[in-house]
């Protein structure tokens, strides 16, 4: 775990040293992945991966219509290509919103242990 990593999450729970439920450990997970996700992808990175993800859902809808309707094979991959992108896009955009609703809990059920 970094250093900030350390400093934030220890801000979060206000510095208590009791050992911590199996939730607040599912949630400092969560907290991290979010963290991670917003630290290491930046704007640049983040528009990049969308661009790409959105060109590549393109490319398959566009060879979707070239497909004979009765090549079952062939749509189902094409489905399946183009779906992918848009759940790569999902992933990040849900590790990061559960990431921020991890460090809500967090400091929530701080506040309440410490209220």
């Amino acid at each position: 775990m970094t250093g900030a990593l350390k400093a934030a999450l220890y801000r979060v729970i206000g510095g208590r040293d009791e050992e911590f439920d199996s939730l607040d450990q599912e949630l400092f997970k969560q907290a991290r992945l979010g963290l991670e996700v917003k630290n290491k992808l930046g704007p640049i990175l983040s528009e990049y991966i969308e661009t790409q993800a959105q060109e590549a859902r393109l490319r398959a809808l566009q060879k979707l219509e070239n497909v004979e309707p009765t090549d079952t094979a062939a749509i189902a991959a094409l489905q399946v290509e183009a779906k992918a992108a848009a759940k790569a896009l999902t992933w990040l955009a849900d590790a990061v919103e559960r990431g921020t609703l991890a460090e809500e809990q967090l400091r929530k059920r701080d506040e309440e242990d410490n209220g």
